[in-house]
C-alpha cells in the first residue's frame, strides 16, 4: 500500500470510530433520565475539643463525569444536630480543606471547608451555611486551625488527618 493511501485509511478509521464513540455516549445521555444518581457516600470527622462530628457527603450526580450533589451534617457535642446542601461540585474529583476556629465570646465554634474557588462556612452554634465564591491565594486563614483534608482525588474518597500540612502553599492558585 502507497504511504498516502495507508494515510487516508488510517484517517477513515479514526473517523468512525470518533463517530461510533460519540453515537454510544450520545445515546448514554438521551437515557441519562432513567438512571438514578449513584447512592451518598460519607466521611465522619470529629471535631476538635470534644465538640461533636461532621459528616461530609457526596452524591454522583452523573453518570460517567466526576460531579457531585454534596452535603455536611454537623452533630455537635450539646445533641442539636443540622444538615444542610453544599454548592454542587461540577468540577471533578477535588480537594476540601477543614479548617476549625473555635468558639470565642458569642461566635462560633466554625468550620471552614475551602475548595479551590470556593468557601462554605459552617456556624457550628447556630446550624448555618454560608458559601462564597473566592480568589487569591489558596492559604490558611488567620484566626483558623487546619485540621485536614477530604480527598477523593484519585477516586477514593477518604479524610487525611491535618498533621501533613502547615496551612501554606500555592498549590491552588
Amino acid at each position: 500500500m502507497k504511504p498516502r493511501t495507508l494515510r487516508t485509511a488510517s484517517a477513515i478509521v479514526i473517523a468512525i470510530t470518533v463517530l461510533l464513540a460519540s453515537l454510544v455516549l450520545h445515546l448514554r445521555a438521551l437515557t441519562w433520565d432513567d438512571v438514578s444518581p449513584g447512592p451518598w457516600q460519607g466521611l465522619r470527622v470529629a471535631l476538635p475539643e470534644g465538640s461533636g462530628t461532621m459528616t461530609f457527603r457526596r452524591q454522583s450526580i452523573h453518570p460517567w463525569q466526576a460531579e457531585y450533589d454534596r452535603k455536611v451534617t454537623v452533630d455537635p457535642a450539646d445533641g442539636r444536630s443540622f444538615t444542610r446542601p453544599l454548592a454542587t461540585n461540577y468540577g471533578g474529583r477535588t480537594l476540601v480543606f477543614v479548617f476549625w476556629r473555635s468558639a470565642d465570646g458569642r461566635a462560633g465554634p466554625s468550620l471552614l471547608l475551602r475548595e479551590r474557588r470556593q468557601d462554605a462556612h459552617v456556624d457550628v452554634r447556630r446550624g448555618r451555611v454560608t458559601e462564597r465564591r473566592r480568589q487569591g491565594a489558596f492559604s490558611a486563614p488567620p484566626g483558623w486551625r487546619y485540621i485536614g483534608r477530604i480527598d477523593g482525588t484519585d477516586g477514593r474518597f477518604h479524610f487525611v488527618d491535618g498533621k501533613h500540612w502547615t496551612g501554606e502553599t500555592d498549590r491552588d492558585r
